[in-house]
């Protein structure tokens, strides 16, 4: 039996809506198997705040609630972002790469140049 894919979602794939969109409409046909942790999902909402100031921060956190309801059983554990075999990883983005290797992802679903070019270091 082939193992399924297994994909963190960092927060910046999570902002934009229509990207937050094809990633929750795969799961939901099950493509892969997301892994999402609170702190990302915080930072998506932290982010989706500061990004909008024109939009009511209530509103943006109801579609956080919503993405937080559709994920609930792939929240997952961050792991320890101070491991010594990540240190590799820039600071701000070691909790996404802890929980990629906590949770024995495939990939690391991401908008972010830095992180992606560390991720491919790696292999």
């Amino acid at each position: 039996m082939k193992q399924p894919v297994v994909a963190v979602l960092d927060a910046d794939a999570l902002i934009p809506i229509l990207s937050c969109d094809v990633l929750l409409t795969m799961f939901e046909v099950d493509l892969y198997l997301p892994v999402v942790t609170d702190v990302i999902l915080d930072e998506v909402e932290r982010n989706l705040i500061t990004i909008h100031p024109h939009i009511d921060p209530a509103a943006l956190r109801r579609r956080v609630a919503q993405m937080r309801t559709a994920l609930d059983s792939h929240v997952q554990g961050v792991g320890d972002a101070n491991a010594i075999d990540i240190m590799d990883v820039n600071a701000k983005d070691r909790h996404v790469m802890a929980a990629a290797m906590t949770n024995r992802a495939t990939l690391v679903v991401s908008n972010d140049r830095r992180l992606r070019g560390e991720i491919n270091a790696r292999a």
